[in-house]
């Protein structure tokens, strides 16, 4: 009867525990960019790597890096790795993803008609990060102080009949 097992006995005393060089960084990102975090850490050889996101592991994701690609709200959080050799262990800082969604129109404004000494109103449902700003147009032309999701007319006049349109912006877009 015999029973073999390899072994290896490494002296631990001269590991140096591993440190961080350089912690990953925010990012704030438009909806479908790719990102990838970084971490520059020092230690004794063999050095491993684990992200995190919002204190639980990124399966695959045990490399000085971490990419993603067509980032979405769902990748929002706090990312940090955890960095390991034979030494011990350090996690990094917390760098937080922020996702900017460019504004999308849900629901469109819809054709109207009035009589003249009448009133009428337009408006637009949309979606995207906030904060959005509205402009809406009067025959392609800005209409100064119409900054809002609707534009109403009371005591419509026959110069008021024409093409409206709104542009709506955020910081990822239009």
């Amino acid at each position: 009867f015999g029973l073999v097992d390899n072994v290896r006995v490494e002296r631990t005393t001269d590991a140096i525990f591993p440190a961080i060089v350089s912690q990953p960084t925010n990012k704030t990102v438009i909806q479908g960019s790719n990102i990838t975090f970084t971490v520059s850490a020092t230690g004794t050889t063999n050095l491993s790597y684990q992200w995190k996101l919002d204190g639980a592991n990124l399966p695959g994701a045990t490399a000085s890096s971490y990419s993603i690609a067509n980032v979405q709200t769902i990748h929002e959080g706090a990312y940090s790795v955890v960095v390991s050799n034979i030494a011990g262990k350090v996690t990094s800082s917390n760098a937080s993803l922020t996702v900017l969604v460019p504004p999308s129109i849900v629901t469109q404004p819809e054709n109207q008609n009035a009589p003249v000494g009448g009133s009428v109103e337009f408006s637009v449902e949309v979606a995207g990060t906030e904060p959005l700003l509205f402009q809406w147009r009067f025959n392609g032309n800005p209409i100064s102080g119409a900054t809002e999701s609707s534009l109403t007319f009371t005591n419509v006049l026959a110069t008021n009949a024409g093409n409206y349109s709104v542009t709506i912006t955020n910081a990822a877009g239009s």
